[in-house]
């Protein structure tokens, strides 16, 4: 690999559509760190399973998220996305490599909603028109321009403070130990 020639000093990254297979990684030894673009649904599944029985390297969920149009009530149902967003980022942080897991990290996607994705659509409206179709969500259509924890104008949905509030396995695990406790004074006699 031309980047590891370049530079051996630095770790490597490739970002893959979903877990890689065994020819890949083997065609790809140079890779230091994963990443997977993944759209599984409402859970990583056995992702991280997965990926410990395939390879002891780190892995990062470099895109995952959920949109917060509903083709099935026909409208935005954002308390929906906000579990969804909330139920995926606390399985990232079940599954954190400070904590003993497979995955070091995750970008959800996306921070605000993108009116000019769909193909087709005109770029000053929030269309509304499937992207692509998957399974395990509470809607299978996926919505590309309705990504987003914050709107097209910035302002925050129910998403962004779902997000906000997970767990950070991270921190914690990172956190300094806390101190031990006073000795006892000595006892006169």
């Amino acid at each position: 690999m031309q980047v590891r020639a370049t530079d051996p000093s630095r770790p490597c990254s490739v970002v893959w559509g979903g877990l890689p297979t065994a020819a890949v990684l083997a065609a790809l030894p140079d890779v230091n760190v994963w990443g997977v673009n993944v759209y599984l649904g409402a859970s990583f599944g056995t992702l991280f399973e997965q990926w410990a029985a395939t390879s002891p390297l780190p892995l990062w969920v470099s895109e995952y998220g959920v949109d917060s149009y509903s083709s099935e009530l026909g409208a935005e149902d954002q308390p929906t996305h906000a579990a969804e967003m909330a139920a995926l980022a606390a399985e990232l942080a079940a599954h954190a490599a400070a904590t003993g897991g497979a995955c070091v990290g995750g970008a959800a996607f996306e921070f605000a909603d993108e009116w000019w994705k769909y193909a087709g659509g005109v770029p000053w409206e929030h269309d509304t028109t499937a992207s692509w179709y998957t399974g395990g969500y509470a809607d299978a259509a996926m919505h590309e321009e309705w990504f987003g924890l914050v709107s097209v104008t910035r302002e925050p949905k129910l998403a962004y403070a779902a997000f906000a509030a997970a767990p950070d396995a991270t921190a914690a695990a990172c956190a300094p130990p806390a101190p031990p406790p006073p000795a006892a004074p000595p006892l006169r006699p």
